[in-house]
């Protein structure tokens, strides 16, 4: 047989190869990795999808939670994993991040994962204690220079979107605030109600019960387009500043993983993500906004987030973890 026929023949064995452990996918349960613990937000956003999926798809779609390293040891359970589609990792900011903040993340997310879909825009506002009269982010400003080196920001680690959003803020806007890392939400938002850091980023459905007490105030609202929850908070260009970040979630799997599959899976959580049953119960409640783009707007996304990443990290003047 010529070269060339004997090549087309191997490709077109692949390529039906491929349809065909599509066409069975899946004969045996899924795990869905969350790279957190039990009880987060991103966990309560995927224990609902995976019960659906799970329908969808004729086989149990299984959590298993994988915290540490900043989501990088979840994440790279996909990288490291078996391109089947039998394993799905949900992520989100630090996805784009961690490579910049890793001497030593074993992988390299842009060329070990497939990315499958950003399910949603988390929603989330910057807040400050309310005994502060600061109301937005020219009283920041001007508060903060008029008492330099007294006020302080928590987040939830270095590195974090919350961290490293309020460093922007300091870089562009020169003024001295003191950052201090706790280990999780729960213990930020203490410290902000307890009046020990008096700045912090924080999702809307962690922060929103406080701001109705009126104990802390949401004063700017890191995201392209104003929240449809928080309709009065405004952006960033909003107030002036050049500067569009956004927190999501989104799912990946191992790079090599057959298209087919990683269309369906996409398919499937879109569908599950506009039903009016799952946004009432699980999306409205919990401040998000549905996205469920396709693998390819999603692989641009992240382009784009790691252009943002590497700024964000140069800005802050943190040096790479090992």
């Amino acid at each position: 047989m010529h070269p060339a026929r004997t090549v087309f023949a191997a490709i077109l064995a692949l390529l039906a190869t491929t349809l065909a452990v599509a066409q069975n996918y899946p004969t045996r349960p899924v795990r869905m990795i969350v790279p957190f613990v039990p009880g987060g937000v991103l966990d309560g956003l995927l224990r609902p999808i995976a019960g659906n999926l799970g329908e969808a798809l004729g086989q149990p779609v299984v959590i298993e939670n994988r915290p540490g390293a900043n989501t990088g040891v979840g994440t790279g359970v996909c990288a490291k994993g078996t391109p089947d589609g039998y394993t799905i990792c949900g992520s989100g900011n630090a996805v784009a991040f961690n490579p910049i903040l890793y001497h030593n993340l074993g992988y390299v997310p842009e060329k070990d994962l497939a990315p499958v879909t950003n399910m949603v825009f988390l929603d989330g506002p910057i807040v400050v204690n309310s005994s502060l009269p600061i109301t937005n982010m020219a009283t920041l400003v001007a508060y903060a220079k008029a008492n330099p080196g007294k006020l302080n920001f928590g987040s939830f680690g270095e590195g974090s979107p919350g961290h490293l959003y309020i460093e922007w803020i300091k870089n562009r806007t020169g003024i001295d605030v003191t950052h201090i890392a706790y280990k999780g939400a729960a213990p930020v938002i203490t410290a902000l109600l307890a009046n020990e850091v008096q700045l912090i980023f924080m999702a809307t459905g962690a922060i929103q019960p406080h701001i109705k007490a009126g104990k802390a105030r949401a004063i700017v609202m890191p995201a392209p387009t104003r929240s449809k929850f928080l309709t009065d908070v405004p952006t960033f260009v909003d107030e002036g500043y050049d500067f569009k970040p956004s927190s999501w979630f989104g799912l990946l799997m191992t790079a090599g993983t057959p298209r087919p599959i990683v269309q369906r899976i996409q398919s499937e959580v879109r569908r599950i993500l506009y039903t009016q049953e799952f946004r009432d119960k699980i999306l409205t409640p919990q401040f998000f906004e549905a996205i469920g783009n396709t693998p390819e707007q999603f692989a641009e996304f992240l382009k784009s987030e790691r252009e943002l990443a590497a700024m964000l990290v140069k800005i802050s003047g943190l040096k790479p973890f090992d």
